[in-house]
């Protein structure tokens, strides 16, 4: 989507919208896709928030099924539970910023822009806190891997 957004301002000469800044030479992705590319722009964002919502939901499947190393303690389960939560207010700014657009609603598109943002980079921070407390669980209780080392000459 993005690539295809930005080909199709490149193809067209490079326009200035008039979404953009007057001094602007290079247009956002919310610029292109507030012109006649909307319903890529729209579509895109959701394919796009589909999917990574779809990894959030699989990967706490599989850790409760057991295919993944499962969660020890409650907090790695509250962590998993906020970057879910904070996953899907991500999707909701990336889908609702991807409708009002830059040209006709410029306030809500900034405000549906920090709400993706924040929804995403949140649910980062969380799924790094599981992890890292999940690692620190899981290697004291592995075994010691025994150490490979290469011999190139």
């Amino acid at each position: 989507m993005i690539l295809g957004l930005l080909i199709h301002w490149a193809t067209t000469g490079k326009p200035h919208y008039p979404s953009m800044d007057p001094n602007a030479s290079i247009a956002y992705i919310s610029d292109v896709g507030a012109q006649s590319l909307k319903p890529l722009f729209i579509a895109g964002s959701v394919v796009t928030t589909i999917f990574l919502d779809a990894s959030f939901i699989s990967e706490r499947y599989l850790r409760h099924s057991g295919s993944l190393v499962p969660n020890t303690s409650a907090f790695q389960k509250t962590m998993s539970g906020l970057s879910m939560a904070f996953a899907v207010l991500g999707t909701a700014g990336l889908i609702l910023l991807s409708i009002f657009d830059t040209l006709r609603h410029p306030t809500l598109h900034d405000i549906f822009l920090l709400l993706f943002m924040a929804g995403y980079i949140f649910s980062a921070v969380f799924v790094c806190m599981e992890y890292q407390r999940l690692g620190i669980r899981t290697s004291s209780v592995l075994p010691s891997q025994p150490q490979l080392t290469a011999n190139w000459l």
